[in-house]
């Protein structure tokens, strides 16, 4: 014989072999558990030869009974009690029809089986008397240790209209029915199952449609038996469910089923049932599944796997909640007693009120509740998960009747953050607070204002023990907000300041008393903005002076194309506060070479050239006041002519004359700690005038040098704009100080001289010194819903720069540079150059 050990109904259609019925079916010899897999093979099994009538043989203990579709079979098959440990096995197509008598009557240790599309169904109108149970005239009946199968497009019916009959008739225990097909009842419940004296389930397996004539008729009673009903993806139920005296009951209801019930009532039940919503089996996808029906009186309602449920009626009595994966959605008036236990995923409200009042919530981590922006009234809650306020308009109140116990939990609330009257999302506690809880608050909408009391958060009207600690930035518009406990009077509540404090830390220089918290991410737009427009703002000697050489061949002197130069510098500034420091470092790299030279009197000279640069620049800013920090960089590009005209091209003293012109683009971040990265890009032009007049002022024969000095002036027009952006907490931001026109006014001293080694060696070496005032019409800064923030101090600098332009030899030159800046409130710049030429 053949080993079954599966206890899971099988695929419809599997392909089976079959095997000889009494030896696989020896009821005496096997236990239940083997019974049912046993039952659950032969089912799929092919019919034998046809016999002469519908059914045959006659049902008897120990016998197999066959029933084809030669004929439909009109007398009941057994008689009820006594009747044990027969198979009945109704082939593809056949049918049975009793009339008012029933179809089946079984005792126990049976195997019925309803392959696909038979029909099994009676006409019973309470004529024909009680039938051999005492239950009516039932279509299928038996007692206990049975199991049921019905097969897809297989029917078992109920069409009488009077009196007692239903579809299937359980009388005890320990049955089992695999459902693929159609159970329905017109007048009685469509499966009744009797007084049960012991433990035992009696299990319904459904994957197909148990039906009665409408949800608020009893599609499934009991009248004591305990009942695991499970309603399996793509099973449908019609009608309501009320179970029975014995307990404890089990309602499972897998995703992707339907229940359309008026109501399940398990207020009879002495030992509890339990109302289980999960997933389907492995490999079922999560779905969005709702319960409209009243479930009353369970003791447990339990929400596992990962897909979303909504139960829209009120759960009321005693019950207990359980979460444990996925969501569990509630919008009726619920009023339960028992306990809510939030141990994973989310339970979520739909309305207002659709939180129990009576209940205390248990939620553990990863747990949480979530308001979704409908205010709730709580028992009590200990909070070791989260706890999402979620109110769009920034309205939503969640008010505990009891106690709040923070066991280092979640409190995340929406606001719209402007001054002490801002509309926020509160927490109310009615009683004490203990324990340690997280806040995050996520600003809606709000400008950012001055705070005086600040904006109050949570409200505790008893004992304030608990610790409510900020996690997180808070920031509106320009400002961070700050959570603290109140003082005085209010110091068992918790708000929200923008507003410097005494406990913070002074910043120096110190700001007035009434002024706010200042972002860090105010200063990171503008330093981006500035370095936009000034990477790549030189002047004339970032191309070198040294322009002409004598050309080996012919004797003459010729002048130089084609140059590179390498710049790099480390800035340092305050914002208009005094709250903000920032540093950067940037790098740019220059080339660029002649593409024409002419000269009007065989002395003076007059070039054009090309260029192209790249630039980079990092930032960080950190603020004096809260200790947080953003980041800030620049990436980008720029493409330019230039030109410059010398009035005595063989000498280095005369006037000359510098202009040049830029196209810069530019790809922007600002990464503020504790938020999310800005992207955003920036362009424009920019553009220079520079001359200046270099005198001979003496020489020295002796070292082969001679002395120069040469006052200089120059104007550069900066109109690099940055992209407009909204941050992802609301916060509008505009660029500020585009449209600068930098203005500088120098004397440089330099000498050109070589050793008298490095005679008739095409060695010379101009070493030089510059001093330099320079203006700025405009403070690069930001404007973050309506509040600008400035760089301070560079609206005038003086500089100081030395360095060296030589020509090493024939083919190569070099030059480069230190500088040094400095404004006041703190800015400075240092910079240094190298630059190089090579003739090819």
């Amino acid at each position: 014989m053949r080993k079954i050990t599966s206890l899971s109904p099988p695929p419809i259609g599997s392909n089976y072999s079959c095997i000889d019925r009494k030896t696989a079916f020896n009821i005496k010899a096997i236990n239940k558990f083997k019974r049912i897999a046993a039952a659950i093979a032969l089912s799929l099994c092919a019919a034998p030869e046809k016999a002469s009538a519908a059914c045959a043989p006659t049902p008897a203990d120990d016998v197999t009974t066959i029933c084809d579709a030669s004929s439909v079979q009109t007398t009941t098959l057994g008689n009820g009690p006594g009747l044990n440990n027969v198979i009945i096995d109704v082939l593809p197509s056949a049918r049975i029809d009793t009339g008012e008598l029933s179809a089946i009557s079984l005792d126990s240790g049976s195997v019925i089986t309803l392959q696909e599309n038979a029909e099994v169904k009676n006409n019973a109108n309470g004529t024909a008397g009680t039938g051999n149970w005492g239950a009516g005239q039932n279509t299928i009946e038996f007692n206990s240790n049975t199991v049921l199968t019905i097969n897809q497009g297989a029917q078992v019916l109920a069409q009488g209209t009077a009196g007692s009959g239903s579809a299937i008739f359980i009388r005890t225990f320990g049955n089992t029915i695999f459902n693929h097909g159609t159970i329905q009842s017109v007048n009685s419940p469509t499966i009744l199952l009797g007084g049960n004296t012991t433990s035992l389930v009696s299990t319904i397996d459904n994957y197909g449609i148990i039906s009665a004539t409408s949800p608020e008729n009893i599609v499934i009673e009991s009248e004591g038996n305990n009942i695991e009903l499970i309603n399996r993806p793509g099973g449908v139920i019609i009608g309501s469910i009320k179970l029975g005296v014995l307990g404890p009951n089990n309602i499972v209801i897998e995703a992707g089923s339907t229940l359309d019930s008026e109501y399940i009532d398990a207020s009879l039940v002495e030992k509890g049932s339990s109302f289980v919503l999960r997933d389907g089996d492995a490999g079922t996808p999560p779905v969005v599944n709702t319960i409209t029906t009243n479930i009353l009186n369970f003791t447990r309602i339990f929400k596992s796997g990962y897909s979303t449920w909504l139960i829209t009626s009120p759960i009321v009595v005693g019950t207990s909640l359980y979460v444990t994966n996925g969501t569990l959605a509630l919008s009726g008036d619920n009023t339960y007693t028992g306990g809510t236990f939030i141990n994973g995923g989310t339970l979520a409200a739909l309305a207002a009120g659709a939180f129990s009042p009576n209940s205390a919530y248990i939620i553990a981590a990863p747990g949480a509740m979530d308001l979704n922006g409908f205010s709730q009234t709580i028992a009590s809650v200990d909070n070791a998960g989260g706890i999402n306020l979620n109110g769009a308009n920034a309205g939503t109140v969640l008010t505990v009747t009891g106690d709040y116990t923070g066991n280092n939990g979640r409190l995340n609330f929406n606001a719209k953050l402007s001054d002490d009257a801002s509309q926020s999302e509160r927490l109310i506690v009615e009683g004490n607070t203990s324990g340690d809880t997280q806040v995050t608050v996520n600003n809606v909408g709000g400008s950012g204002a001055q705070t005086l009391d600040g904006i109050e958060l949570i409200r505790v009207e008893g004992a304030s023990n608990g610790e409510f600690t900020q996690s997180g930035r808070i920031v509106a518009g320009a400002y961070d907000y700050t959570l603290a406990r109140g003082t005085d009077a209010n110091a068992a509540n918790w708000y929200l300041n923008s507003s410097l404090t005494p406990s913070e830390p002074i910043p120096d220089p110190h700001p007035d008393p009434g002024d706010m918290v200042e972002r860090p991410e105010d200063s990171s737009y503008g330093v981006n903005l500035a370095a936009a427009n000034t990477l790549f703002a030189a002047g004339r000697d970032t191309r070198s002076v040294l322009t002409t050489y004598i050309d080996p061949i012919t004797g003459q002197q010729q002048t130089t194309s084609l140059w590179m130069a390498n710049i790099g510098g480390h800035n340092r500034s305050r914002d208009d506060s005094g709250q903000l420091r920032t540093q950067s470092n940037r790098y740019v790299l220059q080339l660029g070479g002649d593409v024409g030279q002419w000269s009007s009197n065989d002395i003076d000279s007059f070039r054009l050239g090309v260029m192209a640069g790249y630039g980079n620049a990092k930032s960080t800013t950190v603020s004096q006041v809260s200790g947080y920090r953003a980041k800030g960089s620049v990436n980008g590009y720029s493409v330019g002519l230039y030109g410059t005209w010398y009035a005595d091209a063989a000498g280095h003293d005369g006037l000359y004359v510098d202009g040049w012109t830029q196209y810069g683009w530019f790809d922007n971040e600002v990464n503020g700690q504790d938020l999310g990265e800005q992207d955003y890009k920036s362009k424009g032009f920019t553009a220079s005038l520079e001359t200046g007049y270099a005198f001979t002022i003496g020489a020295n024969p002796a070292k082969n040098a001679i002395y120069y000095i040469e006052p200089q002036a120059q104007a550069i027009w900066m109109d690099v704009k940055a992209d407009d952006l909204t941050e992802a907490n609301g916060t509008r931001v505009t660029g500020e100080g585009d449209g600068n026109i930098q203005t500088r006014l120098g004397v440089k001293a330099f000498m050109n001289a070589y050793s008298e080694r490095d005679k008739n060696r095409d060695r010379l070496f101009q070493p030089f010194v510059e001093a330099n005032w320079i203006h700025n019409s405009k403070d690069f800064g930001a404007t973050l819903n309506g509040v600008t923030i400035s760089q301070d101090g560079a609206a005038n600098i003086g500089e100081l720069k030395i360095g060296v332009n030589g020509q090493l030899n024939k083919n190569f030159n070099l030059w480069g540079s230190v500088g040094q800046q400095v404004g006041n409130k703190g800015y400075s710049d240092t910079a240094g150059m190298l630059g190089l030429k090579y003739l090819f």
